[in-house]
């Protein structure tokens, strides 16, 4: 998790800007709370608002987590490229479950996106109230017999 710190109702960390997140593997039976295994935000951050991250690259990572709240989620961040990423989840989970949400952020790339879950869900990346073009959507390869729609814009 990458975010400011806040405590009370008062933000008193740095935001955090130029994360690089690259070659990981996360792997684990699973998270059954509200918990993802990649979240970057800014805490408080409401849609329309000015995102106050700048630059994330999510680069060949693989995380393989059934969780119910999905693998990636990143709110408030300028200039995001993930590039070369798996996410995978062996168990069923909820077909509400978002495996990849991001929100008020600008996308610069989103290239190489293997997804391998054993639950349908709706779409692999959610996108909401997002600068983005579509032509900078590639390569999300949805694995097995997933109904899944590769990438959903709101």
């Amino acid at each position: 998790e990458a975010a400011n710190e806040i405590h009370g109702t008062s933000n008193e960390g740095l935001v955090p800007s130029a994360l690089t997140f690259r070659n990981n593997v996360v792997k684990s039976d699973g998270i059954g709370s509200q918990y993802i295994p990649l979240k970057v935000y800014s805490w408080n951050s409401q849609l329309g608002e000015q995102a106050c991250i700048d630059g994330v690259l999510i680069e060949n990572n693989t995380i393989d987590v059934p969780g119910i709240h999905g693998s990636i989620s990143v709110n408030s961040v300028t200039g995001l490229y993930m590039i070369n990423n798996t996410i995978k989840a062996d168990k069923p989970l909820n077909e509400a479950t978002q495996p990849v949400v991001i929100s008020n952020s600008s996308i610069e790339l989103i290239d190489g996106l293997n997804f391998e879950y054993k639950q349908n869900v709706s779409a692999v990346v959610n996108i909401v109230a997002c600068e983005v073009d579509e032509s900078n959507i590639k390569n999300i390869n949805i694995i097995g017999e997933n109904t899944a729609i590769p990438y959903s814009i709101k």
